[in-house]
Order: C-alpha cells, then sequence, then structure tokens
C-alpha cells in the first residue's frame, strides 16, 4: 500500500494521537518509522438532478457523478449498497434494478433486494436493501467525472400510480474505514471478508487485480453517505 513514513522522536501514542479520530492506521515499526496506509486518490461523490416523473414501466430513479481528482489516480468502482423507501400502491413490483453510466449503452450491472439487515436495518416492503454488484470494475480516469444511474421497472395493479407515488434513494457511504483485498460475490462485495456498502479501488497495486490489497471502502469517499433522491408522480 501507498505509505507515509515519520520518524518515532516522542513515542508511538503521541504519533498515533496526532492523527485524528477516524484515521485507519495500519503501523509497521521497523528501524524506528511508522508507516501509514492512506489511499493515493480519493473518489467524490454529488447527486444529479432528474427532471423525470414516476411512471409505470421503466424509470430511472437516482443519478449521480464520481470524479477522480486530476492530480490524483486512476480509480475503480465494483460494489454499491442503497437504502430504497417506496410509496407504491398495494401490489407494486420493482424488477430489472440495473446500473449504467452516460457513456455505455451496456448494463454495467444488476440489484437484488437482501432480506437482512447487511444495510443496518430490518427490511420491509417499504423500505428495502438494495446491493448492487457491477460486472467488471468501472474504472474513472484522473481528472474526469463519470456519470451513473440506477433504474427500475416498475409494475402496479392495472398500470395505475397516483400523485404522491414515490421512490426514495440513498446511495450508502460505511462507518469503520476499512482496506485490503475483494470479497464476496455480486451482488455483495466486501472487503477482507467484511460486507461493505461501497466498494472501491485506487488501483494502487502493482499489478492490480481482483485480489490485490488496494480496495477500500465508503469511509473514504467525499460525500457519503448521500441525502435521499426522491422521484414521484406530480
Amino acid at each position: 500500500m501507498t505509505a507515509k513514513s515519520t520518524k518515532v522522536f516522542v513515542g508511538i501514542a503521541v504519533a498515533v494521537a496526532m492523527l485524528g479520530i477516524g484515521t485507519l492506521i495500519r503501523l509497521y515499526i521497523r528501524d524506528y518509522q511508522i508507516k501509514i496506509a492512506t489511499p493515493i486518490t480519493r473518489p467524490t461523490v454529488t447527486v444529479q438532478p432528474l427532471l423525470r416523473s414516476l411512471a409505470t414501466g421503466f424509470n430511472y430513479v437516482h443519478q449521480f457523478n464520481v470524479s477522480a481528482p486530476p492530480s490524483g489516480h486512476d480509480l475503480s468502482l465494483k460494489g454499491l449498497a442503497f437504502v430504497m423507501d417506496v410509496n407504491l400502491p398495494s401490489g407494486f413490483s420493482l424488477n430489472t434494478l440495473a446500473f449504467g453510466s452516460s457513456d455505455s449503452t451496456s448494463v454495467l450491472g444488476y440489484g437484488v433486494f437482501a432480506n437482512d439487515s447487511s444495510c443496518g436495518f430490518a427490511p420491509s416492503a417499504n423500505h428495502r436493501c438494495l446491493r448492487l454488484g457491477l460486472t467488471n470494475e468501472c474504472v474513472i480516469h484522473a481528472g474526469t467525472i463519470k456519470r451513473f444511474f440506477l433504474s427500475v421497472i416498475l409494475a402496479t395493479p392495472s398500470n395505475r400510480l397516483y400523485s404522491g407515488n414515490s421512490i426514495s434513494t440513498t446511495l450508502l457511504g460505511d462507518g469503520e474505514p476499512v482496506y485490503g483485498t475483494l470479497s464476496g460475490s455480486s451482488p455483495s462485495f466486501g472487503i477482507n471478508g467484511t460486507l461493505q456498502n461501497f466498494v472501491w479501488s485506487d488501483l494502487e497495486a502493482s499489478p492490480h487485480s481482483l485480489v490485490s490489497d488496494d480496495w477500500w471502502n465508503g469511509n473514504y469517499v467525499y460525500g457519503l453517505p448521500m441525502a435521499a433522491f426522491t422521484v414521484s408522480v406530480p
């Protein structure tokens, strides 16, 4: 991993305290040095408005940008998680939860509703945890911005919706900082065997791969967790 090295003159406890709360630290104490693991670049996510109303059939329900710093390094995405809150007629169904980008006509991955509390709550019919895995890593090059979409196919009895019906989604981050090797399988990816909500890589390892130790969670992403994004019927 990328490391910053500092000579120890005043003791390890003081050096660690100066790093601040919430910093992930991997310590190697050799020849009186402390090396601290940090990503060589960090993505920024920003929500983007959708000027659309909710309807039966195909809908875009979430849109956001991911940018990589121009002075940094390419990065890639692999796994995401959303909270989805719905206000829909009884008997509705949500199908083909697909993830795509503005620069490709291909679907990057599909989402599945989790039946467990992996998003931090017990899901219900109207309050759901959506996990989404990308079939292949999606690379965002340094100095560029890529726009992503989450879409669903909505069906209701008699194909009718009513004023106030809505779908609200929140892109999740992660609490404790975690990095290491990719684990799990689509749509539920993790790091070091622990499920994570936002899985990405700074592509620092040489060679980089699905088993290299340059995978990071959403704690290192600027802009997470996002505010809820709602698409509704006027």
